[in-house]
């Protein structure tokens, strides 16, 4: 029912049994017994600091593991402040309760924005040194998490961007197109490529 509610779910009075009670007392106790065993235990291991534009793809997925593993408001990963889609998609179907958290969080009101300012915080400390810092900066103090993290991936994943490796295999310096002495690139073989 707490459940529900968090995730702005419709909650039907005859939904709430004697079953679903005895499982919700489960759920607590195993929670109070998690964040116990997390106090001792530090599971999540921040990623490195993002400083090169050919990093980005490793790092963006450190990023969404590490945050996958930090619980914020609600007992819901971190991860949910920078979820790709914004709104969930109606027809989906969550194989697990962790995924539907992740999934269906609200990305409003006062659980979220306290995740929000955490999730800003790491993401700020990690990429300050590197590339990524000019496209968090214009968010800085908006705490709106949600665009700074879409327009990162909007940059170096997006249509505009592509890394001198993917220029190599697509474009017409394919090693493909020249052959023995024409691999060493000179402005005879470059014009002729051209």
């Amino acid at each position: 029912m707490v459940n529900k509610q968090r995730l702005q779910l419709p909650v039907v009075a005859e939904d709430f049994t004697l079953a679903v009670a005895l499982n919700q007392a489960q759920v607590m106790r195993q929670q109070v017994e998690d964040v116990a065993r997390m106090d001792k235990e530090s599971i999540a291991k921040a990623p490195e600091k993002f400083k090169t534009a050919s990093s980005w793809k490793v790092f963006s997925k450190a990023l969404e593991t590490y945050l996958g593993q930090i619980l914020g408001s609600g007992w819901i990963p971190l991860w949910y402040v920078i979820r790709r889609a914004a709104y969930p998609d109606p027809e989906a179907i969550y194989t697990t309760e962790q995924e539907q958290s992740i999934a269906l969080a609200p990305l409003q009101g006062m659980a979220y924005q306290r995740d929000n300012i955490k999730v800003y915080g790491i993401i700020k400390q990690l990429v300050l040194e590197g590339s990524g810092c000019s496209h968090i900066l214009p968010f800085d103090g908006t705490a709106d998490d949600q665009s700074t993290w879409m327009a990162s991936i909007n940059h170096f994943e997006g249509d505009g961007f592509e890394t001198g490796t993917s220029k190599m295999h697509t474009g017409p310096w394919n090693t493909s197109f020249m052959r023995g002495k024409e691999k060493i690139l000179t402005l005879r073989n470059l014009l002729s490529v051209i």
